[in-house]
Protein backbone atom coordinates (compact mmCIF):
# COMPACT_ATOMS: atom_id res chain seq x y z
CA UNK A 1 0.00 0.00 0.00
CA UNK A 2 2.79 2.53 0.57
CA UNK A 3 4.54 1.82 -2.51
CA UNK A 4 0.90 2.36 -4.89
CA UNK A 5 1.01 5.91 -2.38
CA UNK A 6 4.14 6.27 -3.36
CA UNK A 7 4.36 5.96 -6.99
CA UNK A 8 1.22 7.47 -7.36
CA UNK A 9 2.88 10.73 -5.57
CA UNK A 10 5.87 10.96 -7.95
CA UNK A 11 3.62 9.97 -11.05
CA UNK A 12 1.57 13.50 -9.60
CA UNK A 13 5.14 15.12 -8.60
CA UNK A 14 6.04 14.58 -12.37
CA UNK A 15 2.45 15.35 -14.19
CA UNK A 16 1.61 18.62 -12.33
CA UNK A 17 4.22 20.85 -13.74
CA UNK A 18 3.58 19.75 -17.39
CA UNK A 19 0.11 20.60 -16.78
CA UNK A 20 1.73 24.03 -15.79
CA UNK A 21 3.96 24.48 -18.94
CA UNK A 22 0.93 23.19 -21.24
CA UNK A 23 -1.00 26.32 -19.91
CA UNK A 24 1.70 28.57 -20.43
CA UNK A 25 2.70 27.13 -23.53
CA UNK A 26 -1.22 27.99 -24.27
CA UNK A 27 -0.83 31.61 -23.21
CA UNK A 28 1.99 31.98 -25.49
CA UNK A 29 0.74 30.75 -28.29
CA UNK A 30 -2.77 33.14 -27.35
CA UNK A 31 -0.74 36.12 -26.72
CA UNK A 32 1.46 35.90 -29.82
CA UNK A 33 -1.43 35.25 -32.41
CA UNK A 34 -3.30 38.82 -30.51
CA UNK A 35 -0.37 40.47 -30.76
CA UNK A 36 0.36 39.88 -34.53
CA UNK A 37 -3.45 40.60 -35.06
CA UNK A 38 -2.98 43.85 -33.41
CA UNK A 39 -0.02 44.50 -35.22
CA UNK A 40 -1.80 44.11 -38.67
CA UNK A 41 -4.77 46.50 -37.12
CA UNK A 42 -2.12 48.98 -36.61
CA UNK A 43 0.02 49.19 -39.43
CA UNK A 44 -3.30 49.34 -41.61
CA UNK A 45 -4.64 52.20 -39.46
CA UNK A 46 -1.22 53.95 -38.55
CA UNK A 47 0.76 54.36 -41.95
CA UNK A 48 3.24 56.65 -40.31
CA UNK A 49 4.32 54.15 -37.37
CA UNK A 50 6.71 51.34 -38.16
CA UNK A 51 6.67 48.42 -35.62
CA UNK A 52 10.28 47.94 -34.79
CA UNK A 53 10.27 45.40 -32.23
CA UNK A 54 8.48 42.79 -30.93
CA UNK A 55 9.18 41.40 -27.03
CA UNK A 56 7.26 37.84 -26.36
CA UNK A 57 8.06 36.44 -23.14
CA UNK A 58 5.91 33.72 -21.77
CA UNK A 59 1.75 35.11 -21.57
CA UNK A 60 3.42 38.64 -22.53
CA UNK A 61 4.07 40.61 -25.79
CA UNK A 62 5.72 43.99 -26.06
CA UNK A 63 5.22 45.77 -29.15
CA UNK A 64 7.81 48.87 -29.57
CA UNK A 65 6.33 51.69 -32.06
CA UNK A 66 8.35 54.36 -33.61
CA UNK A 67 6.96 57.56 -35.83
CA UNK A 68 10.36 59.62 -36.36
CA UNK A 69 11.21 61.31 -32.67
CA UNK A 70 7.84 59.36 -30.98
CA UNK A 71 7.71 56.00 -29.47
CA UNK A 72 4.88 53.95 -27.91
CA UNK A 73 5.11 50.80 -26.18
CA UNK A 74 1.98 48.84 -26.27
CA UNK A 75 2.05 45.35 -24.17
CA UNK A 76 -0.65 42.47 -24.18
CA UNK A 77 -0.83 39.86 -21.27
CA UNK A 78 -2.92 37.06 -20.45
CA UNK A 79 -3.56 35.90 -17.14
CA UNK A 80 -5.29 33.05 -15.79
CA UNK A 81 -8.45 34.53 -14.23
CA UNK A 82 -10.20 38.08 -14.40
CA UNK A 83 -9.05 38.89 -10.96
CA UNK A 84 -5.34 38.29 -11.84
CA UNK A 85 -5.60 40.43 -15.06
CA UNK A 86 -7.62 43.07 -12.50
CA UNK A 87 -4.89 43.06 -9.82
CA UNK A 88 -2.13 43.64 -12.24
CA UNK A 89 -3.88 46.47 -13.70
CA UNK A 90 -3.95 48.41 -10.52
CA UNK A 91 -0.14 47.51 -9.94
CA UNK A 92 1.20 48.09 -13.11
CA UNK A 93 -0.57 52.07 -12.89
CA UNK A 94 1.59 52.53 -9.59
CA UNK A 95 4.29 54.19 -10.40
CA UNK A 96 6.84 56.11 -8.06
CA UNK A 97 5.52 60.11 -9.43
CA UNK A 98 2.36 58.90 -10.28
CA UNK A 99 -0.95 56.80 -9.51
CA UNK A 100 -3.31 55.90 -12.71
CA UNK A 101 -7.04 56.91 -12.24
CA UNK A 102 -9.95 55.27 -13.60
CA UNK A 103 -10.56 55.59 -17.12
CA UNK A 104 -14.05 55.94 -17.99
CA UNK A 105 -15.69 55.15 -21.00
CA UNK A 106 -12.78 53.97 -22.67
CA UNK A 107 -13.98 50.34 -22.97
CA UNK A 108 -13.36 46.89 -21.89
CA UNK A 109 -14.30 45.76 -18.37
CA UNK A 110 -12.31 48.37 -16.46
CA UNK A 111 -9.36 51.17 -17.61
CA UNK A 112 -7.12 53.35 -15.76
CA UNK A 113 -4.76 56.35 -16.84
CA UNK A 114 -1.96 58.56 -15.85
CA UNK A 115 -1.31 61.32 -17.91
CA UNK A 116 2.14 62.78 -16.26
CA UNK A 117 4.66 65.32 -18.00
CA UNK A 118 7.16 62.91 -18.26
CA UNK A 119 5.48 60.14 -19.87
CA UNK A 120 1.39 58.70 -20.26
CA UNK A 121 0.28 54.83 -19.20
CA UNK A 122 -3.19 53.69 -20.29
CA UNK A 123 -3.88 50.23 -19.06
CA UNK A 124 -7.23 48.14 -20.48
CA UNK A 125 -8.44 44.94 -19.51
CA UNK A 126 -10.74 43.06 -20.88
CA UNK A 127 -11.84 39.47 -19.69
CA UNK A 128 -8.28 38.10 -18.71
CA UNK A 129 -6.58 39.85 -20.85
CA UNK A 130 -4.60 43.34 -19.99
CA UNK A 131 -3.72 46.20 -22.49
CA UNK A 132 -1.42 48.62 -21.54
CA UNK A 133 0.04 51.54 -23.93
CA UNK A 134 2.94 53.77 -22.58
CA UNK A 135 3.45 56.72 -24.88
CA UNK A 136 5.37 60.44 -24.35
CA UNK A 137 4.01 62.54 -21.67
CA UNK A 138 2.89 65.36 -24.20
CA UNK A 139 -0.02 63.60 -25.85
CA UNK A 140 -2.05 61.21 -23.78
CA UNK A 141 -4.35 60.84 -26.92
CA UNK A 142 -1.99 59.30 -28.71
CA UNK A 143 -1.20 56.78 -26.09
CA UNK A 144 -5.25 56.12 -25.96
CA UNK A 145 -5.11 55.80 -29.24
CA UNK A 146 -3.12 52.70 -29.98
CA UNK A 147 -4.65 51.26 -26.89
CA UNK A 148 -7.97 51.39 -28.60
CA UNK A 149 -6.54 50.00 -31.48
CA UNK A 150 -5.49 47.43 -29.55
CA UNK A 151 -8.74 46.63 -28.11
CA UNK A 152 -10.80 47.07 -30.74
CA UNK A 153 -8.78 44.51 -32.44
CA UNK A 154 -9.21 42.20 -29.34
CA UNK A 155 -12.86 42.65 -29.39
CA UNK A 156 -13.40 41.32 -32.51
CA UNK A 157 -11.90 37.68 -31.51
Amino acid sequence: MKRTAGYLGLILSLCVPLLAIGQDLRHYQLVTQMSDNVAQAIKGKEKKWKLTNTEPIGRTTTQHWRSGAQKVELTISVFNSEEEASRTLVSNGTFAVALAEELKGFGGNEARVIDYPHFSWVGVRMGTTLVEARGPGNDLALTKRFARHALQELEKN
